[in-house]
């Protein structure tokens, strides 16, 4: 902190108020007296004023950043600002656009006085509820207070009377921002809000939900609703979110309606009254359907006759039949079929009466305790801290169920899950107090663990594959018809095969000597026999991990080799001697390519019941490279190396794991004995002192957006550079971009291949 602002500070200090008598107007004074920055001293009256500290400002500078942005490219010239607090949302873009006119209303006296001294008498309307105004403005910006109500006018307690009163006074307002709390995009009463500012001829334009800390003074969520006077023909709606590119979002929004879908926001029909927030909820709840043969029912739909009601605080097991839940209106409570299992007070439960025929009571509490059923519940669900689920929320909730047989063998492999858990305590309860039982011990927990299904473990594969694989695989888990199980899957083993080429060509480059490795790469690149690399395809790829795979097995077994790997590339060859295993893959892959090939519709139609029996023999195929590759997978990780600190005799560097199906990448650091490039793809194995480049097969996201996650692989030369292909179904599936180190790599292996 400055002298300057040290010396602002004890002067605060020095007038002896108490935080809740603090003057606005003092404050601002003494800011103009020291020199302090506009948004400074508003920052320094905000957190003197009412108490209010600075708790999530950084939200909030994000919101005033966004409101900023949208300004500058809508051209706004005359703004006119409403709020209730000191903390102004239009002062950054003031301070930019020097031509812009800005004037700030507030109904606080003590407020009003301090924003005349900051920004001058002309910059301040003073206002009652009779005042006339004879100014114009284009964009007017609105932040109110929550919880008030004026009983002299209509009041929805979210500040709505305040904007129509000012999108009366001053008609030809092109747009209108308004800073709410999140509750007006489902209160009744800001419907008639909405209805009045329609009347009014302004239409919501835009829908931006902001976190706790948007709001002054509040500890709840809040929304940004646009209006505007064109009537739209879509509607933005978005989340201002820790990494959203705010620039791109105001842009964005300004540019009208697009198909394409940002990083937090995108485009709905007008009449669509869902937040951004719902939407990204129904996507998860659709990615948590259980997979497998069921039918959609409502849960009014499987009750008996007036089953559904609250439960009696007198009932007990011994009076109830089996044929009833228990579902508490309190969303994270558990649900249960047993009484003396409820943990909440019985007025707050719902008894629910459910038809056996159609369902098993046991089934549904297992499905209504599961991640999905707590989606589905919380999305029924209203009340901004307390979640509550009321009984039209409970009898449309929409189930998955599967035939009786199924939910009656679920529920029971779900008893028998829960009483595998007991042995697993007593096993290590037992290994703690006495380590000469370790023999009957390993005995024990080789018994259990045979109970385990290996499905179970490829299920969950996703979770340790290498993020260009894991989004595929999970795709074609969450796929539903049989066509596009079997393309997902020939997506999955292409990309699988292009990945271990890239694996075992970039280590025989990290271990070999230089002319060694150009020699391997101008007969691998440009074989004899099937396409080059000019024109790669699923047969280039496979070949090239064969060969390439096999000369890493050659490395770690020929000790001359060995010896001249350790000195070329430090530890690198303990990896080497682990991924040279992935060979095995290859015979499988090529029974996949056989597949592929002989599919005469490849690309077209396929039938059904040859799409189901493809995707079968092909998961045979998954169970056969789990088998193979998954220990090898858990320790070799594709990172992207960010910033390095400087050792002694080393470098730590901090590193993207690209791992797993979405892409929120975890960051750890490794301590690394040589340099390698940042922000480029590297294979790394846990425990090694060495990381290893990956040729540049591989590139994130499109050049227009460098910082997406988007995954593109190699795929041919073209005249404009290289054609680059997602797996992913990115909104661009392909596109062409240069690479100046893959040319220089492709140049060299054709220069020596002439030769």
């Amino acid at each position: 902190m400055s002298n300057t602002n040290n010396k602002f500070w004890q002067s605060v200090d020095a007038i002896g108020l108490q935080i809740d008598e603090v003057d606005a107007a003092t404050i601002a004074t003494l800011a103009i007296e020291y020199g302090i920055p506009t948004n400074q001293a508003l920052e320094a009256i905000s957190s003197r004023w009412h108490g209010v500290g600075k708790k999530d400002l950084g939200v909030f500078v994000a919101l005033s950043k966004f409101v900023s942005e949208y300004c500058e490219v809508s051209s706004a010239c005359r703004i006119l600002e409403f709020s209730s607090s000191p903390r102004l949302l239009t002062t950054t873009f003031l301070e930019n656009n020097k031509s812009a006119i800005g004037k700030f209303l507030t109904e606080y006296e003590d407020l009003t006085n301090a924003l005349e001294i900051l920004f001058g008498k002309d910059s301040v309307i003073q206002t009652t509820d009779n005042t006339d105004f004879d100014e114009e403005f284009d964009s007017i910006v609105c932040q109110t207070e929550i919880g008030q109500r004026n009983k002299n006018r209509h009041s929805d307690g979210l500040g709505g009377e305040i904007l129509i009163s000012l999108a009366t006074k001053f008609s030809t307002v092109e747009r209108l921002l308004w800073m709410t709390s999140r509750n007006a995009l489902y209160s009744k009463k800001s419907k008639k809000t909405f209805e009045e500012l329609s009347n009014l001829g302004l239409n919501i334009a835009a829908s931006i939900e902001i976190p706790v800390g948007g709001l002054y003074g509040t500890s709840i969520e809040g929304v940004l609703i646009i209006f505007q006077k064109k009537l739209p023909s879509r509607k933005f709606v978005g989340a201002l979110l820790n990494d959203t590119p705010i620039s791109r979002m105001a842009t964005a929004l300004y540019q009208g309606p697009t198909r394409k879908k940002g990083l937090s926001w995108e485009w709905i029909e007008f009449e669509d009254c869902r937040s951004y927030f719902d939407i990204e909820r129904l996507k998860s709840i659709e990615s948590l359907i259980p997979r497998g043969r069921f039918e959609w029912f409502e849960l009014g739909h499987i009750v008996e006759e007036n089953g559904i009601g609250r439960l009696d605080p007198s009932m007990t097991e011994d009076n109830e039949t089996t044929g009833f839940i228990y579902v508490p209106e309190y969303v994270p409570s558990k649900v249960s079929n047993r009484i003396k299992e409820i943990t909440v007070k019985p007025r707050s439960v719902y008894r629910i009466g459910i038809d056996t025929t159609k369902a098993n009571p046991q089934f549904l509490e297992i499905l209504l305790n599961s991640r999905y059923g707590r989606e589905v519940r919380d999305a029924k669900a209203r009340g901004l801290t307390i979640r509550r689920i009321n009984r039209v929320g409970l009898e449309t909730l929409r189930l998955p169920l599967p035939d009786l047989a199924i939910q009656n063998r679920i529920v029971q492999a779900e008893h028998e899950l829960s009483n595998l858990l007991p042995n697993i305590l007593e096993l290590q309860e037992s290994l703690s107090a006495d380590w000469g039982d370790l023999p009957d011990i390993e005995q024990r927990v080789d018994e259990i663990k045979s109970v385990f299904d290996i499905d179970t473990k490829i299920e969950n594969w996703w979770s340790e594959l290498p993020y260009p694989l894991a989004t595929i695989y999970r795709k074609y888990q969450y796929s539903k018809d049989p066509k596009e199980q079997f393309e997902r899957l020939l997506h999955f083993f292409e990309l699988f095969t292009i990945y271990i080429a890239s694996i075992g060509a970039s280590h025989v480059k990290a271990l070999e000597h230089e002319n060694k490795w150009q020699e391997c790469f101008s007969k691998w690149f440009y074989p004899e026999k099937g396409n080059d690399i000019e024109r790669a395809d699923f047969g280039f790829w496979l070949q090239l991990a064969q060969n390439s795979l096999k000369e890493v097995r050659r490395i770690s077994s020929n000790p001359e080799n060995r010896e001249q790997a350790i000195k070329q590339a430090h530890d690198l060859l303990y990896t080497t001697e682990r991924i040279g295993k992935l060979s095995d893959t290859v015979t499988i892959l090529d029974s996949v390519r056989t597949i592929r090939n002989e599919w005469k519709g490849h690309g077209g139609y396929i039938n059904p019941a040859l799409a189901t029996r493809l995707v079968e023999d092909l998961q045979e195929s998954i169970r056969k490279i789990y088998s193979t590759t998954a220990t090898i997978f858990r320790q070799l990780l594709l990172i992207r190396p960010g910033s390095a600190t400087v050792l002694d005799e080393s470098y730590k560097y901090e590193y993207t794991e690209l791992m797993g199906s979405d892409p929120t990448f975890r960051n750890e650091s490794v301590e690394l004995r040589g340099k390698t490039k940042s922000d480029a793809l590297a294979f790394w194995m846990k425990g090694s002192k060495t990381a290893c480049p990956a040729l540049p097969f591989f590139r994130f996201s499109t050049p227009e957006d460098p910082q997406g996650s988007s995954f593109y692989v190699y795929n041919r030369i073209k005249k404009k550079g290289f054609r680059w292909i997602s797996y992913q179904e990115a909104q661009e599936p392909h596109l062409i971009a240069p690479n100046d180190e893959l040319q220089d790599l492709i140049v060299l292996a054709k220069s020596n291949e002439s030769q």
